[in-house]
């Protein structure tokens, strides 16, 4: 963005697109930054080549990201019980699928066994 009242927001865009690295609050945090910037500068999504689905694709982005690293402590000892909540809670959130973070509902009733009654 070049006009000088779409700069921040178009700062803001980038850091959404970068996913944040699967930091669920510093994404919601920018989003809201962002969607603040757009209607305090009258921007439209067309000036900031983005789209409102852009931006839904963006949520999910960083949803499976944050879900993945759980994911990954869930793999290594000692297994923890909230990851399996976060990435239940992160797929069921966003919609999408244990296997686009390369997990299947088996994996995870495997490690729920091995953790055993909570």
């Amino acid at each position: 963005m070049k006009t000088r009242r779409g700069r921040r927001a178009g700062r803001i865009l980038e850091s959404l697109r970068s996913g944040c690295d699967g930091d669920e609050r510093l994404f919601d945090f920018l989003l809201r930054e962002f969607r603040e910037e757009i209607e305090k500068n009258s921007l439209s999504f067309a000036e900031l080549n983005t789209s409102e689905e852009e931006l839904k694709k963006l949520l999910v982005k960083n949803r499976k990201l944050s879900a993945y690293k759980w994911l990954n402590v869930l793999r290594r000892p000692p297994c923890l019980i909230i990851a399996l909540g976060e990435i239940r809670r992160l797929t069921k959130e966003s919609g999408f699928q244990l296997a686009d973070i390369g997990s299947s509902e088996e994996e995870l009733q495997r490690k729920e066994k091995i953790l055993g009654p909570g």
